[in-house]
């Protein structure tokens, strides 16, 4: 999906759960895809990704904070994709960040496993 949304350009980190039920947060640079079911919930992605400690934000070491989180991580490559895995979970997600992910209206699906997957294009489709 073309970034063709009224947040292109902007910088949006958003929430997955993949089909084995673990977490991922998706960082676009300013132009990675961004799923139509984020784009009509973005605040409370970006509300709920804005609340994590993030010590580093603005540099690659925060995501050691967010696999410290239990998340798996990743990265659009800039202008061409595709999200690349750049950390995967130190720990199981807490039941509060769990819980939270699950109270964001239509949390996209992905249909695989983030844990076998270091790649994902924006082909993915979501629910």
């Amino acid at each position: 999906m073309a970034r063709s949304d009224p947040f292109a350009g902007s910088k949006i980190d958003w929430l997955a759960i993949d089909e084995e039920g673990a977490l991922a947060l998706f960082a676009t640079a300013g132009s990675g895809f961004v799923p139509a079911s984020v784009l009509a919930h973005v605040e409370r992605h970006q509300a709920l990704c804005a609340a994590f400690e993030e010590p580093d934000r603005g540099t690659p070491r925060v995501w050691d904070a967010q696999a410290s989180l239990g998340l798996y991580v990743y990265d659009w490559k800039p202008h061409r994709g595709p999200y690349r895995r750049v950390r995967s979970p130190m720990v199981a997600p807490a039941a509060g960040l769990r819980n939270a992910a699950s109270g964001i209206p239509s949390l996209p699906v992905y249909p695989g496993s983030f844990r076998r997957s270091r790649r994902i294009a924006a082909d993915w489709h979501v629910g």
